[in-house]
């Protein structure tokens, strides 16, 4: 009988222990279930502040190739504003002289302008003698 009584109280144990130990074993599953769920919760704001550090590096070589674009752009443009002024202070000797030599130009052409008037005025007095000296002739021719 020992027998009988060592095997019902192991079944009597058994018994008692096995809902125990299923009831261990679910809860072991349930916190294995909320650690993994955290370590993929960790996993995915890792994830996410990766991809935001990534996101800043990009915004920020962005940023320096839009800066280094103006660079190019503003340098250029301190090129041309020389060259420009280099041709304006040209232009502006130049100016200088052609403006000399208008004004050579406009006063040889007032004295142009008097010497023609003076060469009309004696052509009229030319003229005047040429018809006196014509009509003497004629009365000369006549007599």
């Amino acid at each position: 009988m020992e027998n009988n009584a060592s095997v019902l109280l192991i079944a009597i144990i058994g018994a008692i222990v096995s809902p125990i130990v299923s009831i261990i074993g679910i809860y072991l599953q349930y916190r294995k279930d909320i650690v993994k769920n955290k370590i993929e919760e960790v996993k995915m704001e890792a994830d996410a502040h990766r991809i935001d550090a990534e996101a800043k590096v990009l915004d920020v070589k962005a940023n320096m190739d839009t800066v280094n674009f103006y660079i190019g752009i503003v340098n250029a443009l301190r090129t041309e504003v020389n060259t420009l002024t280099e041709l304006s202070r040209k232009n502006g000797g130049e100016i200088s002289t052609l403006t000399a030599k208008l004004a050579i130009a406009d006063a040889e052409k007032a004295q142009l302008a008097k010497d023609n008037a003076a060469l009309v005025e004696e052509v009229k007095q030319l003229r005047t003698e040429v018809a006196i000296l014509k009509e003497q002739l004629n009365g000369k021719k006549e007599k």
